[in-house]
This record gives structure tokens, sequence and C-alpha cells, in this order.
């Protein structure tokens, strides 16, 4: 559509999210979602190198967290207080495995 745009990049490149955050020097988001790889490698690396261009109040969610992924990212973000970050976890109606988000709130004390 006309006011969305999509980019892809590596997510386990620094230079990579460099690169993309030049095209939109002195813009930040209200809500930025990670729709990746879905490890936990590359959803740490994403919002390491994304959470500072979400404005304040905003919102991050990184979707599809399954697997060993929920644990790495509940370790992760105890030892990391500097993110207000919760899970929230969907059960399915057609039955498929459960699923697992991500959400932080940028702006908020982290609990």
């Amino acid at each position: 559509e006309e006011r969305i745009r999509s980019y892809f990049i590596d997510q386990l490149d620094s230079q990579s999210f460099e690169s993309l955050w030049k095209e939109f020097e002195g813009v930040s988001f209200d809500i930025i979602i990670d729709d990746g790889l879905h490890t936990f490698d590359a959803g740490k690396s994403t919002l390491e190198n994304s959470f500072h261009k979400l404005r304040n109040g905003g919102i991050y969610i990184i979707e599809d967290v399954r697997g060993t992924s929920p644990i790495e990212f509940l370790s992760y973000f105890k030892e990391n207080k500097k993110y207000n970050a919760q899970m929230v976890y969907l059960n399915r109606s057609n039955g498929s495995r459960p699923d697992c988000l991500a959400v932080l709130r940028k702006g908020y004390e982290a609990n």
C-alpha cells in the first residue's frame, strides 16, 4: 500500500541496521514489529539495533517466539532491566502449537 514500506535486512548484522535507519533519520515509530527469523539471537539483535527508533510510549513486538526462545528472552529481560517487557502466550484456536509474543513498552520503568 502507499503508506507501507518493507525493507529486507540481515538481522544478525549491525551494519544492515545502520543502513536501514539512515533511511529514517529523525524519525521515531509508534510501533515496531519484528517478524523475522524467529530465533533468540535474531530477535535480540533486532531489538538492540532498533529499540532506539521507538518513540517514548511506543510498543515493540517480537513475534513468533517459540521453542526455547521464551526462556532465553525472559532471562535476557531479567538481566537487562532497561526493557519493560512481558511475554504474551497465545493459544491458537486451530490446535496448532502455542505461540508467544515478547511485548515491550518504551519509556516505562521495567518491573
